[in-house]
């Protein structure tokens, strides 16, 4: 009985790490800020297509396909921004729909067939 409980406990506690927590951006065309009040102007006024005055100076544009790691605990996929760390090691707040879950194979596509040996 003790072994089925340490090996339901150890499958509990797996499956709580499921969550993915390194992300890759959707597309080209993606702002993120150093403060969520600027990256959320942006998506009020449209979009970084949209933008009237120059991008601001806490704002940096991504690149399509660019891996960010999510801060931990943050509680990031329930929220419309979250904070990420760029590969430079900035944390910037970008919006949730310009993001998908990294496959870890450099892909932005999950169901792409095995390339097995």
């Amino acid at each position: 009985m003790k072994r089925w409980v340490f090996g339901f406990a150890v499958l509990m506690a797996g499956s709580g790490v499921a969550h993915a927590d390194v992300w890759m951006v959707k597309a080209s065309d993606v702002l993120a800020c150093t403060d969520r009040d600027s990256v959320a102007a942006i998506d009020a006024a449209g979009g970084p297509s949209a933008l009237k005055t120059p991008v601001p100076d806490s704002c940096v544009r991504l690149y399509m396909g660019e891996r960010l790691i999510e801060r931990p605990n943050a509680a990031a996929g329930f929220d419309t921004y979250i904070i990420a760390q760029r590969a430079d090691g900035t944390e910037i707040y970008v919006p949730t729909n310009a993001l998908t879950a990294d496959p870890g194979s450099g892909s932005l596509s999950d169901d792409r067939p095995d390339q097995g040996p």
